[in-house]
């Protein structure tokens, strides 16, 4: 089963961070999340963050401004987390035909789909829930086009959940 996510937002990280050693890479995530929870501070609520691998799952409290989500040095860029399921191919199409069957009606879309930590953890490949959603939304659409889609879905797969992206 979904849950709506409307005040998630997943981040990743610049690419240079990966480089660093890990001594200074941990002070650089410290300092990132720091600067997560001060752009976002509202009075009473606080922003709730989990790092893990290149990413950042931010639930953003509400009266905040997610708009500074994208102004913050050290991140590459940001996408709302439109919902967030199990790790279950079946959950994963049912949840994406919901959010997307009128993102992807009469155009021609594609479904990327990207495994994020450890592979061996996660146990659905990217290629199935491509195409498995691919087919559920297939019936909306004009077709799919893999070079120069209309619409695109985003989907993260970790290893204990999958979120469905906005654009």
């Amino acid at each position: 089963m979904s849950t709506p996510a409307p005040a998630l937002a997943l981040l990743r990280f610049s690419g240079d961070i990966g480089l660093k050693a890990r001594g200074t890479r941990q002070h650089f995530v410290r300092r990132l999340v720091q600067n997560l929870r001060d752009a976002l501070r509202t009075p009473g609520a606080e922003p709730h963050v989990t790092v893990s691998h290149t990413r950042v799952l931010v639930e953003v409290p509400e009266g905040a401004d997610a708009g500074a989500l994208g102004r913050i040095f050290g991140f590459q860029s940001v996408s709302p987390v439109l919902a967030r399921t199990e790790l279950r191919s079946e959950a994963i199409v049912s949840a994406g035909r919901e959010l997307f069957a009128d993102a992807v009606r009469g155009r021609r879309f594609a479904v990327r789909a990207r495994r994020v930590g450890s592979r061996e953890r996660i146990p659905l490949r990217s290629h199935e829930v491509e195409c498995a959603l691919g087919a559920a939304l297939g019936t909306y659409a004009a077709g799919v086009d893999l070079d120069r889609p209309e619409a695109t879905v985003h989907v993260e797969l970790t290893e204990r959940e999958a979120y469905l992206l906005g654009e």
